[in-house]
């Protein structure tokens, strides 16, 4: 069967439609088979719309399942590189703090040394002071008496 509204026409008054009838169902006819064409149309549209969108989300999800992996090694290897670093510094301070505790221990006997000196000295000072003291009342009882 025609598709087009004058075929159509006379196809209807041939099985014996008017022709009133034949036109008006030829139309209706017409506009529905373009209804359907446009419909199949908009159908395949759609089918290779919905097939793109799948094909770019697989090339999406591609894409970040690589950058992930990349990224991901990258993250170990910095990871990997800054613990190195991190080792490195602290065995540094940790010989640096052990040279200064050193330093300080050196120090603390120094002036303990020197405490003890100190006192030893302070002590000679006081016992000659002492000793003047007494020497100075010895004279002057002496004057006196």
């Amino acid at each position: 069967m025609a598709s087009d509204p004058i075929s159509i026409s006379q196809e209807l008054r041939a099985a014996g439609f008017t022709e009133e009838q034949s036109t008006l169902l030829a139309t209706q006819m017409a506009a529905r088979a373009d209804d359907l064409v446009t419909k199949l149309d908009l159908e395949r549209a759609v089918a290779e719309i919905e097939l793109k969108i799948a094909q770019l989300d697989h090339k999406l999800t591609s894409a970040i399942q690589e950058l992930d992996h990349r990224l991901t090694g990258e993250i170990r290897a910095l990871d990997h590189k800054l613990t190195g670093e991190i080792e490195r510094v602290d065995h540094k301070l940790t010989g640096e703090i052990k040279r200064l505790d050193y330093k300080i221990d050196l120090l603390d006997q120094k002036v303990d040394g020197l405490e003890s000196r100190l006192v030893v000295k302070l002590g000679v000072m006081m016992a000659t002071g002492f000793g003047l003291l007494l020497a100075a009342v010895a004279i002057a009882a002496g004057q006196v008496g």
